[in-house]
């Protein structure tokens, strides 16, 4: 049934709250100044058929047992493979072996906090914080889902990210972002073309457009349009699988006139060279000695240090 909360839980001191589900099934919360209006109020909800929806799955069920609920329920609408690899691996080796035996409705904000601490010590070193923040978000869905199922009233890790720092504006994100300068970008671009030429077609690319590693080791000869100076970004690689770009769909995007001419003369050795394999010119950038692979993300990232050291 609907009921009556005390603002103080909810971050709204000296207020009554009437929490309670619509006919719907969605969460719906009423602020009143005295508990005297919460009650009429509760009154109203309960004499419209406002209530909590009963759930379905145990009460008692552990954070472990509602993992493997959650996985089964929800991950497998998530779309990009990559996504779903990160969160599946999140549940198994983060949330299951440190809150897993645990019931969800005895999970508190302060073993969340303990939860987070731990992981800036896993694996016998300090997680990253950007690693710490993707695990936090992960628990964070989870726990939300649970109370939108009506297993918990309220959600452990709700603004433990910013009262922790963990989350960030997007302005500080942006400020320690280091972009090239237009200086720093040709001396780059020249620097590979003397000492790393393999690597040249796949960084002019990556500068002209802004591609991300994985979007420009994806990239296919039909995505180019050398005409008209245009390529469609469709897709990145995960583990050697073309999945949908970061953003869930495709962009297209104007090349330089110096960029199409690097790709034209790339793409006639590309062709060439699948000529003489007798397999069909398909990707742009490969595996060296393998035409049919996609370059690894760690070898890109490798190729780059060199050319900058």
């Amino acid at each position: 049934m609907a009921k009556i909360v005390k603002g103080e839980l909810r971050n709204r001191p000296g207020k009554w709250i009437v929490d309670y589900r619509d006919g719907a099934g969605r969460r719906r919360w009423i602020t009143r100044d005295t508990l005297e209006q919460a009650k009429k109020e509760l009154g109203h909800v309960l004499s419209e058929g406002g209530q909590r929806v009963v759930c379905a799955l145990d009460q008692n069920i552990t954070v472990a047992e509602y993992c493997d609920h959650y996985a089964g329920s929800w991950l497998q609408w998530i779309k990009k493979a990559k996504t779903r690899h990160y969160y599946t691996d999140t549940l198994n080796k983060r949330l299951k072996p440190a809150l897993g035996r645990l019931r969800l409705r005895d999970v508190t904000s302060a073993r969340a906090v303990s939860f987070l601490g731990s992981l800036r010590r896993a694996d016998g070193s300090k997680l990253k914080d950007s690693s710490v923040l993707y695990y936090y978000r992960v628990a964070r869905l989870v726990f939300a889902r649970a109370v939108r199922d009506g297993v918990i009233s309220v959600n452990p890790f709700s603004s433990l990210g910013r009262e922790l720092s963990l989350d960030r504006s997007t302005r500080q994100v942006q400020e320690e972002i280091k972009s090239f300068t237009k200086e720093e970008r040709s001396r780059f671009l020249n620097v590979c073309k003397k000492e790393r030429p393999d690597w040249y077609p796949l960084f002019t690319v990556m500068a002209s457009t802004g591609c991300r590693v994985g979007e420009a080791i994806g990239l296919h000869v039909d995505d180019f349009d050398l005409e008209h100076g245009r390529l469609r970004v469709a897709g990145t690689v995960y583990k050697n699988v073309k999945d949908l770009p970061k953003s869930g769909s495709g962009r297209t995007v104007d090349l330089s006139a110096h960029c199409v001419d690097v790709v034209r003369r790339h793409l006639a050795k590309v062709k060439q060279d699948a000529l003489r394999l007798g397999v069909p010119a398909r990707q742009v950038f490969t595996a060296r000695g393998d035409a049919g692979k996609y370059l690894h993300v760690s070898t890109v990232g490798h190729a780059f240090n060199c050319v900058l050291t």
